[in-house]
């Protein structure tokens, strides 16, 4: 145990003696986290909506306080031309303007934004076309009545910084399982391995320091990097250490894999780099939805991804996770087999 421990020690020197190493880590950690407290720290769940109306403003006004359509503002024009300006200047995210002819026809206009986005502008047709009903005295011939299906986020909506956070995480473990694959293929390379096992070490001594050298790390940077993204909370502490502790063991079992394969430093950087991509694409998951394929929810960090989203964000038991923390422990003994085996073949050339 003296021995390992010895090695663990000399490993994690070594990895910091290495200054490219040292400032990818530190920027994953540190620069992230600043990323992270400078962007907003909550959503306008609000939407903002001109009128005008050459007549009937009381009926509308009516309209909302009977209605009480929750998360909408209204902003009233004079004119026309001033509810233009109201959008032009996105004082307003629509504008809604309803104009009678001579023979007394209601004309009703909805103003965007040429930058508008589809979603913003179907929402200020629907809230116009509900008014002008309203205001010709019209109804709907139809009740709706809402019901919610899961869980009500109305006024709980994340923060665009808190979705990143997991993308954050996953690439604090890309940075280690870079520093652990380089440290594996210059000690090859350099042959620092065999000058290692001609002394009273064998391979499984050397292999499993490698083992607690990238493990520890990998686990020790998510936790520092966990603090700053204000993630660390008693509340979530264990199913954190838990998930952290699956991800970090995930990008070793990596690290053994890239090592076994990279002859140098330049190698690492070109197989890391694969791995690396892969690897990344189901964190992008949590801001765009619509990458959820089969074939990415099949990537191992998906399951990782999915379950901190979970935990942190949305404040779910680890126990909703099972299959997922299944699927992500079955991937860790394969990858690390895989790696383990290949490396310790590596070290037998």
């Amino acid at each position: 145990m003296n021995r390992m421990l010895s090695i663990v020690k000399k490993d994690i020197k070594q990895m910091f003696s290495n200054r490219f190493i040292a400032a990818i880590t530190f920027l994953a950690i540190f620069a992230y986290a600043l990323i992270y407290h400078l962007m907003p720290s909550t959503v306008n769940e609000t939407y903002k909506m001109g009128f005008y109306a050459q007549k009937g403003r009381t009926a509308i006004e009516k309209v909302m306080e009977e209605e009480s359509e929750e998360g909408l503002k209204v902003e009233w024009a004079s004119s026309t031309k001033e509810l233009k300006k109201m959008v032009e200047n996105k004082d307003v995210s629509a504008g809604f303007s309803v104009t009678f002819s001579k023979e007394g026809k209601p004309n009703a206009r909805l103003y965007v934004s040429s930058e508008t986005p589809k979603e913003i502008k179907e929402a200020g047709e629907i809230f116009g076309r509900e008014f002008a009903y309203s205001l010709t005295g019209n109804q709907l011939p139809i009740d709706v009545k809402e019901e919610i299906i899961g869980t009500d986020m109305v006024g709980k909506q994340v923060p665009l910084r808190n979705d990143m956070r997991m993308m954050f995480l996953v690439v604090v473990f890309m940075v280690e399982f870079f520093a652990l694959a380089d440290l594996l293929a210059r000690e090859i390379e350099q042959n620092t391995v065999f000058a290692i096992l001609v002394t009273p070490v064998n391979k499984f001594e050397f292999l499993a320091s490698k083992t607690i050298t990238g493990v520890s790390l990998a686990l020790f940077e998510s936790l520092l990097a966990a603090a700053f993204l204000n993630i660390l909370t008693l509340d979530i502490l264990l199913p954190l250490l838990v998930l952290l502790a699956m991800g970090a063991f995930l990008a070793t079992s990596i690290a053994f894999i890239v090592g076994a394969l990279s002859k140098n430093a330049v190698s690492v950087i070109a197989w890391g780099t694969v791995f690396m991509m892969v690897l990344i694409i189901p964190a992008m998951v949590v801001l765009f939805p619509g990458l959820a394929s089969p074939a990415v929810k099949a990537i191992p960090t998906f399951q990782l991804v999915t379950a901190l989203d979970g935990v942190i964000n949305n404040g779910l038991a680890l126990s909703e996770f099972s299959a997922e923390i299944a699927y992500l422990a079955f991937a860790n003994v394969v990858f690390f087999a895989i790696g383990f085996l290949s490396f310790r073949r590596r070290l037998a050339v």
